[in-house]
């Protein structure tokens, strides 16, 4: 919650049922994938009736000076409002995506995002995977079945998915569970290689929601983020993502 493939085509051969580890460009490949994705979380119903979300979390991550761990607060109003409440060694921080609009705050005040920074939180937004799921689900974004990818020696059914301005996405999922196990995103100048992965999934509300997310980002040390609780559709006061006014 809230962080160009080339392919080359082949003269056609004799048609045969595809098996673990090929390429499945079909619709029906990634369709299936799709499908059993969102019933591993909870089924379409269930992650369509979630309006809003609160979580808190925290992010453990290793410094010059040792271990450090930042406190977060989550909100989520579905469609497109996100807002993160961070505090941790360097104070206060506040990301806010609302409706397009990205602007930042700490200590010294909020301000309106820088345009790489508000494409980066608006990527970011991109990639939650309940959004993410009901887009693929509804064709608001196209999903490919790729070869499948392997997450720590085991092979797993993986998705490609091309977002704008997110850009390229690889989703792995669990082979016998459907839950998404990892994403990957990055690798192009500018844009570092980043991998998600998933862990300790939890019934919470009839939705399957993951305690335990490991970020590696190239170049930087992993960091660890842990909810320490998550509540849906709960009152989130709409105040929260509007930029506040300077004062007189």
């Amino acid at each position: 919650m809230l962080v160009p493939a080339s392919f080359t085509r082949q003269a056609p051969a004799a048609k045969s049922p595809t098996t673990a580890g090929q390429a499945d460009g079909s619709d029906s490949g990634a369709r299936a994938l799709i499908a059993k994705a969102i019933d591993a979380r909870g089924g379409l119903d269930r992650l369509r009736s979630i309006k809003t979300v609160k979580a808190t979390s925290d992010m453990e991550f290793a410094t010059a000076s040792g271990p450090a761990r930042v406190a977060t607060t989550t909100y989520v109003k579905y469609p497109a409002q996100f807002r993160i409440d961070a505090t941790g060694p360097d104070g206060r921080q506040v990301q806010t995506f609302d409706n397009g609009n990205a602007w930042v705050g700490d200590n010294s005040g909020t301000r309106q995002a820088p345009p790489e920074y508000a494409q980066l939180l608006q990527a970011s937004v991109q990639r939650d995977p309940v959004s993410l799921l009901l887009a693929l689900n509804d064709k608001r974004v196209s999903g490919r079945r790729v070869a499948d990818v392997k997450l720590a020696g085991i092979a797993m059914p993986a998705l490609e998915v091309q977002l704008a301005p997110a850009g390229h996405l690889t989703l792995l999922f669990d082979g016998a569970t459907g839950l998404l196990a990892a994403q990957r995103y990055g690798g192009t100048p500018g844009n570092p290689a980043t991998e998600e992965t998933f862990f300790d999934y939890r019934d919470i509300q009839g939705l399957k929601v993951a305690f335990r997310v490991r970020v590696r980002v190239e170049g930087q040390p992993p960091f660890v983020r842990m909810i320490r609780s998550i509540d849906f559709n709960v009152p989130v006061d709409a105040a929260l993502f509007v930029k506040p006014k300077p004062e007189a």
